[in-house]
């Protein structure tokens, strides 16, 4: 039995899905079996036409599904199941009756609901509206009916149940390296960054190009902290650097996944103030590194706050400045707290966040999916 992988990925990204795209086939093949994987770089030249330009991620998912059929279609060794991200290849739907599997990392109506800073522009949530909301929330829909759909976290279950009610997804969260994201040597990270051993390093990674990450909240935060001239510092990592910041944050662009747990292990906390989130790949190495974190009870981050108690007081219900600040000082003065929220983090992920334990989730449900049981 081969098994399909269908993503919207650009061969090379290291983003949040294209992470789990890869990791799921990479560990499934580690399984002996035979995967597939179908991503951008199996479709031609992008067209020069109108509708392309228009609606080009629905007409690209388009073209991605005809490419899987055409080599399913001509594959001795008969495909099994079919595991799609989101819409990818959504005409799929229309093309086969192979078992499809589908991720949901996030919901399109919930993602177009979140709520916006004040600096993003009408035109901007008009187009996330029309585009979000209705057309690709529309082909979400379409796209899972008749699947076995599975949500990143307990909120974006919540979310496609309410926006989807025919949809009962099943919960399965992402899994990280866990030897690859474990904590390093302070001292040496802190050096290659210019950190001195005496400042409190509160640290985000995230694309600064994305709408929502938390960069308005940490802005504020490192004011504050120059302000009150405390020893507190912001350790951000990110696809390009903005100017006038204040002198407090540093700065370092494009750091690649083998160097990305040196900029957890400099710092002494994760500040993630998130406005939407399905599962934060960003979330779990953080506590994989056994940092302590800061974020907003959105996606995955609700999970944690349900499960964990001493971690709880942590996610906030609001993404309120003020509120971090005044944990974020609380952390900065108690090193035996944070440490130990950190060692109580870096505990639940391994049991709960490792590759081994996201794929052994995939295996058991593709195994019922192909034997035509539905999970519940």
């Amino acid at each position: 039995m081969r098994i399909a992988i269908v993503s919207d990925i650009m061969p090379g990204n290291i983003g949040g899905v294209e992470r789990f795209a890869f990791s799921l086939v990479d560990q499934l093949i580690r399984r002996n079996m035979s995967v597939d994987i179908y991503d951008r770089g199996s479709i031609g030249d992008r067209p020069n036409k109108w509708e392309y330009n228009f609606f080009v991620n629905q007409y690209r998912n388009i073209q991605i599904g005809n490419a899987v059929w055409k080599k399913i279609s001509t594959n001795n060794e008969a495909t099994g199941v079919i595991i799609q991200n989101s819409i990818a290849g959504w005409n799929l739907r229309s093309k086969t009756n192979i078992p499809r599997i589908v991720i949901h990392h996030g919901s399109m109506r919930g993602l177009s609901h979140m709520k916006l800073p004040d600096s993003v522009s009408w035109r901007t949530r008009v187009n996330r509206y029309i585009f979000s909301d209705r057309l690709k929330g529309g082909l979400e829909q379409y796209t899972a009916t008749g699947a076995v759909s599975v949500a990143v976290s307990s909120a974006v279950a919540e979310e496609l149940q309410q926006y989807y009610s025919e949809l009962h997804p099943v919960v399965i969260p992402n899994g990280i390296d866990i030897h690859h994201f474990s904590k390093r040597d302070r001292e040496r990270c802190r050096q290659k960054y210019g950190i001195d051993m005496g400042d409190f390093v509160a640290c985000l990674t995230a694309r600064f190009s994305v709408i929502g990450k938390g960069f308005e909240e940490v802005y504020a935060l490192a004011v504050l902290a120059e302000t009150e001239q405390l020893r507190i510092k912001f350790l951000i990592a990110t696809d390009e650097v903005p100017a006038d910041w204040p002198a407090n944050v540093i700065f370092v662009k494009n750091v690649d996944y083998d160097t990305i747990p040196e900029i957890y292990s400099a710092a002494d906390v994760f500040i993630f103030p998130t406005r939407y989130e399905g599962c934060s790949y960003s979330l779990l190495e953080a506590m994989a590194c056994e940092l302590p974190v800061l974020t907003t009870q959105v996606g995955y981050a609700k999970d944690l706050r349900r499960d964990i108690a001493e971690i709880a007081p942590y996610i906030l219900k609001e993404n309120n400045v003020e509120q971090y600040w005044k944990l974020l000082k609380q952390l900065a003065g108690d090193e035996f707290l944070a440490k130990n929220l950190g060692i109580i983090g870096a505990d639940y992920v391994r049991r709960h966040n490792s590759l081994d334990v996201m794929v052994d989730s995939y295996v058991n449900l593709i195994k019922q999916v192909t034997q035509g049981s539905v999970p519940q």
